[in-house]
């Protein structure tokens, strides 16, 4: 290959001797194009090969190739957007982007803008937009000098890839209600633009006012797991028709939907949420005239445990400008009370043992409509009793405090929110004192920081009679034998085994024949008044006592003289004890029995038996005298 360089006009002449068949050789030429060429020129170089050896095709002996200097091109656009409409007397916004997407930088770019003025019925008769500011926003510096009604904005060059954003502000005359205003921003440059489609771009607005309000009105208060209704105006004051108004509402957290009503007004289409569930109320109004209103009435359930202020808010809004937006939203306030109520019940024995144990059932009851907030339950133990035990058998587990087993005192359960609708019951047992008597009445009350609509039943007292039962028992035990004209010993034991402490107890022995009183004695117990034979007499031992506390006893000993005469053989005595309210008779007389065996004989010392011998020898001789 060979390579020829330099730089001049003229011609290049390459020779060689011979060029074999089938060989070919290469050359590369480098010409520079000079400076002061204008775009579009087109070069045309020419190369010719021969030989002195015959060529038989002389045609392909010539070949040219051609060259044309580039002419820049940049495909500039425009874009230019703005509202759909406008309200008299109020400034309209415009955003214009301007971009060369290439392949070139763009020079001497020009965007230029002229505010149009109004059109009626197409024909431009209208009153003009007024220039009120021009602000650049992104991009490369453009130069804009002393903006107004026509806007021209220039830089150079603008590079490819490069883009710029103003933010056009102009004032729409008053008065120009039903105007239609149409204007382009334009974009040009002194490089060749390919694509001149986007280089321009209208934007146009009609002037049409709908001043859209709502107002939103409700109760002042409402109650915790009941229903609130609100009451929904929309209103188109003018002076347009709106094409399309929509209306909003979204609930509350806290409630949920029940229902909505039109009452009066243009149809409306709206959308709900199911029943039960949380959501926004969605209604549209199409063609929505000036001066005319639509009533709505929204109804909504208030969660059980909502407590505090339920703000909802309804707004309107269109596709006219509005003149006065402030009216567009309306919120109604709406204090939530928690009224929760409450009853409590008591339920007890009619009757129970002095000594025993009551039972009492206490159940409590939300019949709402609010969830109960700090719920207390309190019972006293009431007098004449002490606490066994508490629990708590169905419902929302409270948390409760008791006195010691044994012991007096409170019971207070506690529960900081009582659902709408539960209910709750315990069991509480006391201990009746075994002296207790009359009427034992005990007392359950409830209470919560939500409002209760029925004090009245947030106390209920159950009353139990107390009766006595005392098991009273008599043993009586002596010797199993004695002898005649001996003393003989009764050990009498009277206990009361409860459960109840007794009224008057008496205890009575009446001695066994061929005995005689000597003494009684009361060893052990609570002391008893007792009359008695006279010593030496006979009768019947009587001790009393006006009262017998339960797990009580009282011993006895009582001694008699058996008869030196008695006869021998078994000798039976029975004591008894009668109390009232005892109710087990079969263990209220005890029997003891002695045998009596025969007089014993008395000594006779050896000294006198010598003498009855003599005595009975000397009558034996005195008789065979005789």
């Amino acid at each position: 290959m060979l390579h020829a360089h330099g730089r001049y006009d003229g011609t290049i002449t390459c020779t060689i001797a011979t060029l074999t068949a089938g060989s070919s050789a290469d050359f590369t030429f480098v010409a520079a194009i000079p400076p002061a060429t204008p775009q579009g020129t087109t070069f045309t170089n020419q190369a010719t090969g021969s030989s002195i050896t015959f060529d038989p095709n002389s045609e392909n002996n010539t070949g040219s190739a051609s060259v044309t200097v580039p002419i820049p091109q940049a495909d500039l656009s425009v874009l230019k957007t703005g509202p759909a409409t406008a309200a008299p007397n109020t400034d309209v916004t415009f955003t214009i982007t301007v971009s060369n997407f290439g392949p070139d930088a763009a020079s001497m770019v020009s965007l230029t803008d002229t505010l149009p003025q109004g059109t009626v019925n197409n024909v431009g008769t209208g009153t003009f937009l007024t220039f009120v500011s021009l602000t650049q926003n992104t991009g490369p510096a453009f130069n804009c000098p002393s903006p107004g009604a026509t806007i021209t904005c220039t830089i150079d060059p603008l590079p490819a890839g490069g883009s710029a954003t103003f933010t056009l502000v102009a004032h729409v005359p008053a008065g120009t209600s039903g105007q239609t205003f149409v204007n382009s921003a334009n974009v040009s440059a002194t490089t060749s633009d390919p694509n001149s489609v986007n280089n321009a771009s209208p934007s146009g607005f009609t002037v049409a006012a709908s001043d859209l309000n709502v107002v939103k009105t409700g109760p002042p208060t409402a109650t915790a797991g009941g229903t609130i209704a609100w009451t929904i105006t929309a209103a188109n004051g003018g002076p347009d028709v709106e094409p399309t108004a929509s209306l909003s509402d979204p609930l509350p957290a806290g409630t949920t939907f029940t229902s909505l009503v039109q009452n009066n007004g243009p149809a409306s289409v709206c959308s709900t949420p199911t029943g039960g569930t949380n959501g926004t109320v969605n209604c549209s109004i199409s063609n929505f005239a000036s001066g005319a209103s639509a009533q709505f009435t929204l109804t909504a359930t208030v969660d059980p445990s909502f407590g505090g202020t339920l703000n909802n808010t309804a707004t309107i809004a269109g596709n006219n400008a509005d003149p006065n937006p402030g009216n567009n939203s309306s919120t109604a306030p709406t204090t939530v009370a928690s009224i929760a109520d409450l009853t409590v019940s008591k339920s007890g024995p009619a009757s129970a043992n002095a000594g025993t144990n009551i039972t009492y059932t206490v159940t409590l009851i939300n019949s709402g409509p609010s969830n109960a907030l700090s719920v207390s339950l309190t019972d006293a133990v009431p007098a004449n009793t002490t606490f066994v035990s508490e629990s708590q058998t169905t419902g929302p587990s409270f948390s409760c405090s008791t006195p010691a087993a044994g012991g007096t005192g409170t019971i207070t359960c506690m529960l900081a929110s009582f659902a709408n609708g539960a209910s709750a019951t315990f069991s509480i047992t006391v201990k009746l004192s075994p002296g207790a008597s009359g009427t034992i009445s005990n007392t359950a009350n409830v209470a919560t920081a939500s409002t209760d609509p029925g004090p009245g039943a947030n106390s209920s007292t159950a009353n139990t009679t107390v009766t006595q039962s005392a098991d009273v028992s008599i043993v009586k035990t002596a010797a199993a034998s004695a002898a005649a004209g001996s003393n003989l010993t009764y050990n009498i034991t009277v206990t009361n085994n409860g459960p109840s402490n007794t009224g008057t107890v008496t205890m009575n022995d009446t001695l066994p024949p061929n005995t005689t009183f000597t003494s009684e004695s009361q060893p052990t117990g609570p002391a008893f008044t007792c009359t008695n034979p006279a010593v030496g007499g006979t009768g019947t031992v009587s001790c009393s006592i006006g009262s017998l506390n339960a797990g009580t006893s009282a011993t006895f000993t009582i001694v008699v003289l058996i008869s030196s005469t008695a006869p021998t053989g078994p000798s039976s005595n029975t004591a008894t004890v009668t109390s009232a309210n005892d109710p087990t008779a079969g263990n209220n007389t005890s029997t003891a029995v002695t045998t009596i065996t025969p007089l014993p004989l008395p000594m006779v010392s050896p000294l006198a038996l010598l003498l009855l011998g003599i005595v009975l020898a000397a009558l034996g001789a005195v008789v065979l005298k005789q």
